[in-house]
């Protein structure tokens, strides 16, 4: 694998030691040729291109968007379906109020894992630049991106303090997360008004992010082309 890299590396210096000029001094060259062997996207352009020259996000951060979004559905539509549905309706559907909160706390758990990677991938690679609008919607489009993240980990970090601290643990489909030995009543509940406040305006917060992509749509800017998958 090593040689094969080496030589793929000698291989493309090759052609560009051809093209080095004063505008591309030596170290910037063997940089520009080991990212090319490594398939390492540049940080000056601070995104991908795909075949067509459209802007794009990496593989990994478009897998992680759009598997952390089903699973953000997920979450809300089963929290709103248990709050909101009636004894009758959860019968015809053949699910309780424990399984879909049972569901909603699994896949949270799965959530809270997915956020390390995803924040990882975020410091560590760069977003295409945004569509072309005013400077009062490119501030509005950052602040609701760091609300987003700092949702994604509030939200499970308080969910998981408060089934910890309450004894109960945490369910995970067919399995349970051991919680503290002592249960400490009064901390579970502080970390259950936490969750509770910060679900109540998540819930405001996704439509609002549907919301803006629909509304780049009918501007004519498809924002679904900034993702790739290979």
């Amino acid at each position: 694998m090593l040689l094969a890299r080496v030589g793929r590396f000698a291989s493309l210096a090759r052609p560009l030691a051809c093209t080095a000029s004063a505008a591309k001094p030596p170290p910037e060259l063997v940089f520009l040729t080991a990212r090319r062997a490594y398939s390492i996207p540049a940080r000056e352009s601070s995104y991908l291109l795909d075949a067509t020259g459209v802007e794009t996000y990496s593989p990994a951060a478009s897998w992680l968007h759009w598997a952390m979004a089903a699973g953000v559905l997920t979450i809300v539509g089963t929290v709103k379906l248990a709050q909101n549905s009636t004894a009758e309706q959860r019968k015809r559907w053949g699910w309780s109020k424990a399984d879909l909160m049972h569901l909603h706390k699994s896949v949270a758990l799965l959530m809270a894992a997915a956020i390390v990677p995803r924040v990882a991938v975020r410091l560590l690679s760069f977003a295409p630049p945004l569509p072309a609008g005013p400077a009062l919607e490119h501030a509005a489009a950052h602040t609701s991106h760091a609300a987003m993240y700092a949702f994604l980990l509030g939200l499970p970090a308080s969910g998981i303090a408060m089934a910890y601290f309450s004894g109960k643990g945490l369910p995970f489909f067919k399995y349970t997360l051991p919680g503290a030995k002592v249960a400490d009543g009064k901390l579970a509940k502080k970390f259950y008004g936490w969750h509770k406040q910060l679900g109540q305006l998540f819930v405001y917060l996704v439509p609002l992010h549907i919301g803006a992509t629909a509304l780049h749509a009918w501007k004519g800017q498809n924002l679904f082309t900034r993702f790739r998958f290979n």
